[in-house]
C-alpha cells in the first residue's frame, strides 16, 4: 500500500476533484489519499472527497507553509511507500505502482522518479523545455547533489516522486524552508542514498497564473533558500572529510520565465 501525500491550500482546494478523478483509475496498487490543508479548517475541500473511504484529510490550524505541511501529513502515514501529489496536479494512470515497483525491484534505491508533462489553462499537454539528464537505471548516490552543485538545477520533477516511508523520517522529512524543501530533501537523501529513474511519465504539471514558483514572495526569497541548501550540503560534506562546494548558479529563474511566457501565450 502507498499514501499519496498533498499540502493544499485552501484556495487551490477547487484544483483536488480534478486530482482525485486521476487517482481513481488506479487500481493494481492500494493507495491512501492523505490532504493537509494549509489554512483552518477541511470545509474548503469538497465533501465527495473528505468523505471518500480512501482519503484522510486534516488542517494545520493556521498557515504553516508547505514543508511543515507536509510534514504534518507525513506523521500519520503508516505504509512502506510515499508519493508525493501536488493539489494542482494530475496523476497518470499507471503511476504509482510504476513508481513503487521501481522500489519493489530495486531494493538499493530509497527513492524513485519519473517524469511529467506540462498541462496547460487550455487543456492540451507538452514536454517540458529541459529533461531529467539522469539515467534511466540506478542512480548512484552523490549523484544529483553533485549534479546541482555543477549546474544549480536539480535536474528532476518533485511531483513525480516516489519515496520509503523510512528513510523520509531518517532524513527528517521536508525542510522547513519557505520553498525549494523539495531541492533540500533530495540533496540530503542523495548524499547517503542511491535513487532509480524510471522512463514512465508519472505527473501531468500543471502550468497556471497562480503557481507558487511563479509569486513575487516565492522569486525574493530563493537566493537566501538555495545559500541554505549550499551550506546544509557544505557540512554534510566537511563531515564526511570531503571539499565543500562552491554555490552554483540558479538556472530556475529562466526557466520559470520561460513558462510564464508560454502561460501569457496561452490566455
Amino acid at each position: 500500500m502507498v499514501s499519496i501525500l498533498t499540502p493544499v491550500l485552501p484556495a487551490n482546494a477547487s484544483y483536488l476533484p480534478e486530482a482525485f478523478a486521476s487517482l481513481l483509475p488506479e487500481r493494481q496498487i492500494p493507495w491512501r489519499w492523505e490532504i493537509q490543508v494549509d489554512g483552518e479548517a477541511t470545509s474548503a475541500v469538497p465533501e465527495s472527497i473528505r468523505k471518500h473511504p480512501q482519503v484522510r484529510v486534516e488542517a494545520n490550524g493556521t498557515w504553516l507553509g508547505p514543508a511543515i505541511t507536509r510534514n504534518r501529513a507525513l506523521a500519520r502515514v503508516e505504509t512502506e511507500y510515499v508519493v508525493t501529489l501536488d493539489a494542482d496536479d494530475l496523476a497518470e494512470p499507471g503511476g504509482l505502482t510504476a513508481l513503487v515497483s521501481a522500489l519493489e525491484t530495486n531494493g538499493e534505491a530509497e527513492f524513485a522518479l519519473g517524469e511529467v508533462v506540462d498541462f496547460f489553462p487550455d487543456g492540451h499537454s507538452e514536454l517540458p523545455e529541459w529533461r531529467s539528464p539522469y539515467p534511466l537505471v540506478l542512480i548512484e548516490r552523490g549523484t544529483i547533489e553533485n549534479h546541482w552543485m555543477g549546474t544549480g538545477s536539480d535536474g528532476m520533477f518533485f511531483t513525480a516522486m516516489c519515496w520509503r516511508t523510512q528513510t523520509l523520517f531518517e532524513l527528517g522529512g521536508w525542510s522547513a524552508l519557505a520553498g525549494m524543501e523539495d531541492t533540500a530533501l533530495v540533496l540530503a537523501a542523495s548524499h547517503r542514498f542511491h535513487g532509480y529513474h524510471i522512463p514512465e511519465t508519472i505527473r501531468r504539471y500543471r502550468v497556471h497564473p497562480h503557481q507558487a514558483t511563479l509569486s513575487p514572495t516565492y522569486a525574493a526569497d530563493r537566493s537566501l533558500t538555495r545559500l541554505w541548501i549550499w551550506r546544509s550540503c557544505n557540512a554534510r560534506r566537511q563531515r564526511d572529510g570531503l571539499p565543500p562546494y562552491v554555490l552554483p548558479p540558479d538556472p530556475l529563474a529562466a526557466r520559470e520565465s520561460a513558462r510564464a511566457s508560454l502561460l501569457k501565450k496561452e490566455q
